[in-house]
């Protein structure tokens, strides 16, 4: 935690993950989000590449619970998936969200045709 306090102090791009891995690890069962009884559907999408947090380890650990959670993990994506990562957030960008331009926009791409499809068959009229 000191590394990412002192790139803080210093005003240079910070990555959570580390921090958030090291909670989830010493956090106890109970806290556990239990999403067993959730009726609903639902969509996970996270890249293996993610700085900010383990976005991809939580999708496919929620979607264990539950087989109305549909997880999608993109290999190489980071936190944020767009088309131009680089060019949205600056030179700060990799070590921020993570992952590469061609996996963010992959992903950008792919999430949001999978988004438009589940929502059309889970909200035809």
């Amino acid at each position: 935690m000191g590394k990412v306090m002192l790139r803080f102090a210093l005003g240079l791009p910070v990555s959570y993950r580390a921090g958030y891995e090291a909670d989830a690890a010493a956090a106890s069962p109970e806290s556990v989000i239990d999403l067993s009884n959730f009726q609903g559907n639902g969509l996970l999408f996270a890249g293996t590449e993610d700085a900010m947090w383990q976005g991809d380890v939580a999708a496919e650990a929620l979607a264990a619970q539950n087989q109305n959670l549909e997880p999608h993990i993109y290999k190489d994506a980071g936190h944020l998936f767009h088309e131009n990562i680089d060019e949205l957030i600056g030179p700060s960008w990799e070590t921020m969200m993570g992952g590469t331009i061609t996996a963010n926009r992959l992903a950008k791409v792919d999430s949001d045709r999978i988004l438009f499809e589940r929502l059309k068959q889970w909200h035809a009229h």
